[in-house]
C-alpha cells in the first residue's frame, strides 16, 4: 500500500491495455510514441489532453491496427 498527496494540477490517466496492443504491420508497437505523446500534451488541461492522445493516436492509426479496445479516463485535481 502506498499514498501520494496529489497537488493543483496534477492529472492521472487511466487507461486500457488495448493502447499497447495496437501494432502495425511491422509489430512495432505504439508505446515509445504514446511516451511522447503523453509528455507532449502534458500541460494541457485533462480533457485537452485526452482529447490530444486520441487525435494523435488515430493520426497514426493510418497503418496500425487495434486489435482491442481503447478506454481513457482521466482526472485533474482543481482548486
Amino acid at each position: 500500500k502506498k499514498e501520494i498527496q496529489l497537488q493543483t494540477g496534477d492529472k492521472l490517466l487511466f487507461f486500457t491495455d488495448g493502447l499497447f496492443d495496437a501494432r502495425n504491420e511491422k509489430r512495432d508497437g505504439l508505446k515509445e510514441g504514446l511516451y511522447r505523446i503523453f509528455l507532449e500534451h502534458a500541460d494541457r488541461p485533462i480533457q485537452d489532453f485526452i482529447d490530444c492522445v486520441y487525435y494523435e493516436l488515430f493520426k497514426i492509426h493510418e497503418d496500425y491496427v487495434f486489435i482491442d479496445d481503447i478506454c481513457l479516463v482521466g482526472m485533474e485535481v482543481k482548486d
